[in-house]
């Protein structure tokens, strides 16, 4: 049996950083920095990692399809997949294969009950092997997917399990990322996002702003993206939580992508977030929508609440609490992350953000019924080889051999310049608004969000697909409403095995008392 036991490790090296411009309503929000003074994918950097965390991630349930980078430590807390699209395109050095998972720091087994599995044929990137066992034989000797274990026991459950045979000495310890570096760029860039101008004006159904940018609880509002420009939504958290529907007249393109700012300030940096229903986009859409949270320190997505988010959620200077059973569609970039909700598609910020273009719309004046006037606003796998990965298939770029970037590299800080911002001190975590919690989800949002993604043993089905699996209610919640397929238990799925919050309290002990002594 071929083992490596590695007693040190080494710290990983650089990516970048991507961003997303969407109009809000503009409540006393100019955090002190420099505006953009050039385009710029804020997400550039990261090398095509799907998620990119400076810290520790804790994952519990269920799937990230794409592919991850981690610049702490891993923690495991129930059954897990990874790269269920593909294996990425960041290949390193002379590997035959993609780089799927990168863990910069080492694998917590001694906090960790569950398993990763690392599908598409994905390699593993780990740059502290302490207490950990690389094994590409299992106990009879035989060569089989290579594991990464806490023990020398091949079928130990606790383990990242690879659907290919890595060569042991390719895992680690190795530099991949300088992630401090990195987050460096992308919370200048984050920063330098939030003084973009407001260009975007929200309505209501007939097309009116809503008085003194006050959005009412539960309200559905309209939004119509400019075709050749940036734009940009400059938003209160407290009106954004406002938001039970948020409605594209026409979605974000290449050319004119949303960059949505989030001011919590109000909030000392530590928001609930439910997310609305984001109708007339899906996950293609979401390539241009990128939300910023330039002043947060901690962000969750509750339980029992909120639709899937159609775009990347940047926030390089905050930790993501995700328990929301909803998907992100999306790049995530944050600086600690725990995943105990929902999916993760693969729908990577593919534009450039340029703050320069286009004034501040006027709503033009269309005639009503009345004859008054109205505003309107223009839009392995598993351990043996016969794993089938599952989930959304999105478009993959041909992949390329990247040479290594070198440990020293300098920060990529393209169309921003260096601004130290001041940092909102920590704060306990807050609790659902009163807002959020009168927003309730519908028969029409509960549909919507099912049918943009249908999901069952037999593959993933999008809308437009000529083959889309039946999707009807299964049941009834407590409260007498329906669970769709897709947001319950669908019966084609089989039980879950889940370690319900074991990772939110992993997370939330940490915080409270330090990490464990290796």
């Amino acid at each position: 049996m071929r083992r490596i036991w590695a007693p040190n490790g080494v710290v990983p090296v650089l990516g970048s950083a991507a961003v997303l411009c969407v109009s809000a309503f503009l409540v006393g929000f100019r955090p002190p920095s420099t505006a953009l003074r050039a385009p710029i994918n804020p997400v550039s950097g990261n090398l095509g990692f799907t998620v990119v965390v400076r810290g520790d991630a804790t994952v519990v349930t269920n799937e990230n399809e794409g592919t991850m980078a981690i610049g702490g430590n891993l923690v495991m807390g129930g059954a897990y997949s990874l790269a269920n699209s593909g294996p990425g395109t960041y290949v390193d050095d002379d590997d035959a294969r993609p780089t799927a998972l990168v863990v910069g720091g080492r694998i917590d087994f001694p906090e960790s009950t569950g398993f990763v599995r690392v599908l598409s044929g994905g390699y593993v990137k780990v740059g502290d092997l302490s207490g950990t066992f690389v094994m590409d034989r299992d106990n009879n000797g035989a060569i089989v997917n290579t594991r990464l274990n806490a023990t020398d026991d091949y079928e130990d459950p606790v383990r990242v399990e690879l659907t290919v045979t890595q060569p042991v000495d390719s895992v680690g310890p190795t530099q991949i990322l300088d992630f401090d570096s990195l987050f460096s760029t992308y919370r200048d860039r984050s920063e330098a996002l939030a003084e973009c101008e407001n260009n975007v004006v929200l309505t209501d159904a007939n097309g009116d702003p809503f008085p003194g940018n006050e959005i009412p609880p539960g309200s559905t509002v309209y939004i119509s993206p400019a075709p050749d420009m940036t734009n940009v939504l400059n938003i209160t958290a407290e009106n954004l939580s406002n938001i039970a529907t948020l409605t594209f007249r026409n979605p974000p393109t290449a050319a004119g992508p949303l960059l949505i700012n989030v001011d919590t300030s109000a909030l000392g940096g530590v928001y609930t977030w439910s997310p609305p229903n984001f109708a007339g986009i899906g996950g293609p859409d979401a390539r241009y929508i990128l939300i910023n949270f330039p002043g947060a320190q901690e962000i969750t997505l509750p339980a029992g609440s909120g639709a899937t988010v159609e775009g990347t959620i940047y926030a390089p200077g905050a930790t993501l609490i995700d328990d929301n059973a909803s998907n992100i569609e999306g790049n995530i970039v944050v600086d600690e992350f725990v995943h105990n909700g929902g999916e993760v598609h693969n729908f990577p910020f593919s534009t450039t953000l340029d703050c320069l273009g286009g004034p501040t719309p006027t709503p033009p004046v269309t005639p009503t019924p009345t004859g008054t006037s109205t505003s309107t606003a223009t839009p392995t796998g598993t351990s043996t080889a016969t794993a089938t990965p599952t989930g959304t298939s999105t478009a993959t770029p041909a992949t390329t051999r990247v040479p290594r970037p070198a440990a020293t590299a300098t920060r990529a800080t393209a169309g921003v310049l260096p601004v130290t911002a001041p940092r909102v001190p920590p704060k306990s975590r807050g609790t659902i608004s009163p807002a959020q919690q009168s927003v309730r989800k519908t028969w029409t949002n509960q549909a919507q969000q099912g049918m943009g993604h249908v999901y069952s043993q037999y593959g993933a089905h999008k809308k437009e697909d000529t083959k889309v699996a039946v999707f009807v209610p299964l049941h009834k919640d407590a409260d007498g409403w329906p669970a769709w397929g897709h947001q319950g238990r669908p019966a084609w799925h089989g039980p879950r095995v889940v370690a319900k919050h074991h990772g939110h309290e992993a997370h939330k002990n940490r915080r409270r008392h330090g990490r464990r002594p290796s």
